[in-house]
C-alpha cells in the first residue's frame, strides 16, 4: 500500500483554510462527491479555523463545500462548453475563485 505524505493530506485542509480566510464559509463533503459530511450540510459552513481543522483532521480527503449564501455562482457544465473557450467570458469569470467539476465543467464564484 502506498503511503500518503503529510503534505498531500494537508492540501485540502490548507485550501479550506485559504477559502475561509477569503471570507468563504466552508464545510466538508464526501471524497469525490458533493454529499456533506456534516449533519446540516451547507448550514454548518463556517470560516472558523478551529472547526475547519477539526473537520479535516477527521476526514483528510474530504472535498471542500462552499456555502453559496450571498454569492453568485456560474456553473458551466461540460469541458466542451463554448463559454470555456470565449476569452471575454473567461476574463470576466476569472476574477473570483474557480473549481473544476468531475464532468470537466467549472464553478465560478
Amino acid at each position: 500500500m502506498e503511503s500518503v505524505s503529510q503534505t498531500q493530506t494537508d492540501f485540502l485542509l490548507q485550501a479550506a483554510l485559504e477559502y475561509a480566510g477569503m471570507g468563504y464559509s466552508v464545510f466538508p463533503c464526501v471524497r469525490g462527491d458533493k454529499k456533506p459530511l456534516t449533519p446540516n450540510g451547507c448550514l454548518d459552513a463556517t470560516t472558523d479555523e478551529d472547526q475547519i481543522i477539526e473537520w479535516w483532521e477527521q476526514n483528510v480527503f474530504a472535498n471542500i463545500g462552499i456555502s453559496t449564501k450571498g454569492l453568485l455562482v456560474v456553473d458551466i457544465d461540460g469541458s466542451d462548453n463554448e463559454w470555456l473557450t470565449n476569452p471575454e467570458i473567461m476574463e470576466s469569470l476569472s476574477q473570483g475563485i474557480m473549481s473544476q467539476t468531475p464532468s470537466g465543467g467549472r464553478h465560478f464564484i
